[in-house]
């Protein structure tokens, strides 16, 4: 009897966390559509992270502060690309998009995830140098390929199994929007879940956790059932569909490739 009442408590718990965590897909939709039509809103998104960032990581000196500001100032980048970064934007994005798929190759490595490790590898030499100059709608395969990758690594990625759900709202949306501008979902996405998370909180953390160097963690910890569950599954030594990921990544790899090649885009290895 207990048994059976614990678990309609759990599938409760379930559905508002995932009921939860769609809102707030829609909602990072809606604040980026949003801001395409009135400026005003992407500054005040731009103001309020930092500002919370800097009260977050006040007394922090060390990697984490330094992370997240980078972080924010490669949105900045991007967000603003039409005014004042926008020679920034036409020589280093490439570069920063570059560093961001190396930085996660790490954590792969580490935990000994070599095939998911290879695949951010392989992702980050086929991104184009130039790709601040290009229209983003050219490099349509290049941003698939980034798409499935960062949503395989926030998935199977051992150092983030513990936020895979809080990860994957920073991804979602521009999957949505893959063909209509879709790094300013990534980015947008990514500056309004800074907001979801803080040393003492956090939204769609699991209690379990896999430790190593590069998790970040909260003291509290809300929402964490349907992330417990998900943690549950998705480890890529025991998932039966990991496999099926790295194939398919492998193969958007050859096509990315090729299709760098024919439409002589210079990347890291096709130059």
């Amino acid at each position: 009897m207990n048994n059976n009442n614990n678990n309609k408590n759990l599938m409760k718990y379930y559905i508002r966390d995932f009921l939860l965590w769609i809102f707030f897909i829609f909602f990072i939709i809606f604040i980026t559509n949003l801001s395409k039509k009135y400026e005003i809103v992407k500054h005040i998104v731009c103001i309020i992270s930092l500002i919370f960032i800097l009260y977050r990581t006040f007394d922090m000196f060390h990697i984490s502060r330094i992370k997240m500001i980078l972080v924010w100032i490669a949105c900045i980048v991007y967000l603003y690309k039409d005014s004042f970064t926008k020679t920034i934007h036409e020589k280093y994005y490439g570069y920063i998009i570059f560093v961001n798929l190396v930085v996660l190759v790490f954590p792969a490595f580490f935990t000994n995830n070599y095939h998911l490790g290879l695949l951010l590898l392989l992702s980050s030499l086929l991104t184009p140098i130039y790709m601040g100059k290009y229209d983003e709608h050219k490099l349509k395969m290049f941003n698939i390929l980034y798409i499935y990758v960062i949503i395989t690594f926030f998935i199977y990625g051992s150092s983030v199994r513990h936020l895979s759900l809080l990860g994957l709202l920073t991804i979602i949306p521009m999957l949505i929007n893959y063909n209509n501008t879709p790094w300013l979902y990534r980015f947008t996405s990514m500056l309004v879940v800074s907001l979801l998370y803080y040393k003492n909180y956090g939204l769609f953390y699991s209690q379990f956790k896999y430790p190593n160097i590069f998790t970040i963690s909260t003291k509290k910890i809300s929402n964490y059932h349907l992330a417990d569950l998900v943690f549950k599954y998705n480890s890529w030594k025991t998932n039966k569909l990991y496999i099926v990921f790295i194939i398919i990544g492998y193969i958007l790899i050859y096509n990315t490739y090729i299709f760098m090649k024919k439409n002589n885009i210079k990347t890291f290895i096709t130059y």
